[in-house]
């Protein structure tokens, strides 16, 4: 037990020393700390006035040449006796250095005359108004200080801040003298000032980089800023320092204006304009000088902290903390190594399922493609059946054709290029367009097909509208699709006012068809997903429709749903907010185009693609249009050139051609021959992004038709584009 105590004892000595230790040491080292503090902040303050002192002789030496500059021009005029104009003259020429500008003012009326304009506009107004009585007092100490350095009376005094026009508004001083000018009625003195751009003199002003928050300024012996910089505030230096440090009291306001008027330089303590603690040292340019140079810094920036005592405490601190900081980062790593790696599996297995879609996809239409081609050819006696193998092909080459646009789709709306093309559009005429097309494809199915359109107080709206009705045509196509014989399927579109500019347009649409399971639900607008379901595989389908759908909606600023159950139905519904467009007064209308008026038509075509040309003509020449066929760009020039600048009413323009492309033989054609500026251009390309279309048409083309040629919409160009010509 004695031993346990001599132990304990001992433990509670060694304890004590050691708390004795370390606290005479934490002591000492806050003690030297704070000594070495207050010699290296008084080292500080000496340093900043230092800078001040050079910045003060810097700035005097700056502005004593630009003194000697106006007195050589004063002198130089004087002596050679010119007039006002001969005078201006002299400046313009004189005056070098295009940052300075001579003004010269009639000190009877303070009309004033600037040689940085043009004769007969050199007069300017800005002292006009120091000719009156009923100014501040800020501009009385203006003018006195303009009638001093005329009366000669002070060999430093400058006149600043104020604005002036040479710099649009900017900020400058002046130095000036007194100077002779020739008059009808004799000699007569002027002020002449040269002008100098506040940002010339603050260019001189180099701080160490130590002293981050360091500012100056120049202000006169009264306290009125001469240069004043971002941090002082107010009118002058004696109302900032009143309106941040002593609130209404004028006595001390007063007292600090004597303090500065009476004495050479000066170190005070007061807030700036963010109440932090600052440092103002003010610095005479000499006797008789007006001006004193102010020097700002924040209390703290001349602050130290002693770290020597803190060395071993650091040093073992950032050991423990990089430990820590280690042990954490490299969790982290290895986290994001695990989920990289669980991305790099993901992706592969969702290229693999990409390519192997594809593969099937591609493959399924391009089967039925040679096939039913193939089936056609051996049977060409039985005309019937030939055209019914070759209607069958067209129809699995629409369907390869729609595939490969919900692929580009889904590029370009992916990689950020997908634009959308808002235009005045009319609802009614979307709901006719949707049930034109639904109608057929759903009578096929022996579907009982119901649309209604209610509630449309505003026809006409700004919206994309081939997006538009994109996404309602991949809807219903798939209601047509995913719905039995004698099914049902209904479209309703409605609006619903939001305010005097918006309406909330209501697109549902909903089918009593298969359905879908709810865990297919959770990843319907995935890609390449599709339920798994036998009535489904069935059908053929992407998994592209409703991914394409989501991201256009939302590109739309819109919203979709759906509710649906296996075997009892489905129901989407889609909101967007569209601007309300008033009623335009010669709104086009679809009309029936008689394409018979086509007929006669002499059409120019640049194709380098043998299959392509001959496509093209035959088209043209089944509809009794007349078309000659080149295989370059530099060809359909020279065939254009041949004849008479009337001979062809258009022109249809591959964009990707040898010798020379569509794109360059345009920019020729409208450029080079004034001739064929109204000639319609076509371009015929398989390149159908928006970049692309937007190149045809700044080069100088007129519509856009993308391969694999849509036949309707090649007509329609033409007799759009034909029709007035």
């Amino acid at each position: 037990m004695k031993k346990i105590k001599k132990i304990n004892r001992k433990w509670a000595i060694l304890a004590v020393f050691n708390v004795g230790f370390i606290t005479a040491s934490i002591s000492t080292s806050i003690i030297y700390s704070k000594n070495v503090q207050d010699n290296q902040q008084n080292n500080n303050l000496t340093n900043f006035i230092t800078n001040i002192e050079s910045l003060k002789q810097v700035s005097q030496n700056y502005i004593n040449n630009e003194i000697n500059s106006v007195n050589n021009w004063s002198n130089y005029i004087s002596i050679e006796n010119k007039n006002l104009d001969n005078a201006l003259d002299y400046l313009r020429k004189i005056n070098t250095n295009k940052k300075r500008y001579a003004h010269i003012i009639d000190m009877d009326n303070f009309e004033a005359y600037s040689s940085f304009y043009p004769k007969g506009e050199e007069k300017i107004t800005i002292y006009e108004k120091y000719f009156y009585d009923n100014i501040t007092e800020y501009e009385h100490s203006f003018k006195n200080n303009m009638l001093k350095i005329f009366n000669e009376q002070s060999s430093l005094t400058v006149l600043g801040k104020y604005a002036i026009p040479e710099t649009s508004g900017g900020q400058a001083l002046s130095v000036g003298k007194r100077v002779t000018i020739k008059t009808d009625n004799g000699n007569k003195d002027y002020l002449l000032l040269r002008v100098i751009p506040i940002d010339e003199i603050q260019k001189n002003w180099i701080f160490p980089t130590a002293y981050k928050s360091a500012e100056v300024g120049i202000i006169t012996r009264k306290g009125d800023y001469v240069i004043q910089s971002s941090s002082m505030k107010s009118m002058s230096f004696l109302e900032f320092i009143r309106g941040y440090n002593f609130q209404d009291d004028y006595n001390k306001v007063y007292e600090l204006g004597n303090l500065i008027e009476s004495t050479d330089s000066g170190t005070l303590y007061y807030n700036n304009s963010k109440s932090e603690k600052c440092v103002w040292y003010y610095s005479s340019f000499d006797e008789n000088s007006e001006l004193d140079i102010l020097g700002c810094i924040r209390y703290d920036e001349l602050q130290t902290t002693n770290k020597d005592w803190l060395i071993v405490l650091i040093i073992c601190g950032t050991i423990l903390l990089l430990g820590i900081v280690d042990g954490i980062y490299l969790k982290n790593i290895n986290k994001k190594l695990k989920e990289s790696a669980e991305e790099a599996k993901q992706a592969n297995k969702a290229k693999s399922y990409f390519l192997s879609a594809m593969s099937h996809d591609i493959r399924t239409p391009l089967n039925a493609i040679l096939g039913m081609t193939y089936i056609a050819k051996n049977n060409l006696d039985n005309p019937d059946y030939a055209k019914e193998c070759l209607n069958k092909s067209s129809a699995a080459s629409q369907q390869l054709l729609t595939l490969i646009n919900d692929i580009l789709d889904i590029s370009k709306i992916e990689s950020g290029k997908l634009f959308l093309t808002y235009q005045t559009t009319s609802i009614s005429s979307v709901f006719d367009t949707l049930t034109e097309i639904i109608k057929p494809l759903a009578l096929n199915k022996k579907i009982t097909f119901t649309h209604n359109l209610h509630n449309i107080d505003y026809n006409y709206v700004s919206t994309d509208k081939s997006r538009l009705e994109q996404i309602c045509l991949n809807l219903l196509s798939n209601a047509v699709k995913y719905t039995n014989e004698h099914g049902k399927i209904n479209l309703d579109i409605s609006e619903k006012k939001l305010n005097d500019e918006e309406v909330l347009l209501i697109i549902i649409v909903e089918d009593n068809g298969i359905g879908m399971s709810e865990e297919f639900q959770k990843t319907m607008y995935q890609s390449f997903t599709k339920e798994i379901n036998t009535q489904v595989n069935k059908t053929q389908g992407t998994g592209l429709g409703l991914y394409i759908i989501k991201l256009i909606v939302d590109a739309m600023g819109g919203k979709i749903s759906c509710n649906s159950k296996v075997n009892i139905g489905t129901k989407f519904k889609i909101e967007l907010n569209l601007k309300i467009v008033e009623t335009p007064e010669n709104i086009d209308t679809d009309k029936e185009i008689d394409y018979k008026k086509l007929k006669g038509l002499h059409i120019l075509v640049a194709e380098d693609n043998k299959l392509n040309r001959e496509i093209i003509q035959t088209i043209l020449q089944d509809n009794e249009i007349e078309c000659e066929l080149t295989e370059n760009g530099l060809e359909c020039i020279n065939k254009l050139l041949e004849g008479p600048s009337n001979t062809y009413n258009a022109i249809i323009m591959d964009v990707h051609m040898p010798i020379m492309d569509g794109i360059s033989a345009t920019k020729i054609i409208r450029k080079g021959h004034k001739e064929f500026d109204e000639i319609p251009i076509i371009a015929m390309t398989a390149d159908a992004f928006k970049e692309d279309i937007n190149n045809c048409l700044e080069a100088g083309m007129d519509a856009h038709l993308a391969k694999p040629i849509n036949v309707k919409v090649l007509l329609d160009l033409l007799y759009n584009l034909t029709e007035n010509k």
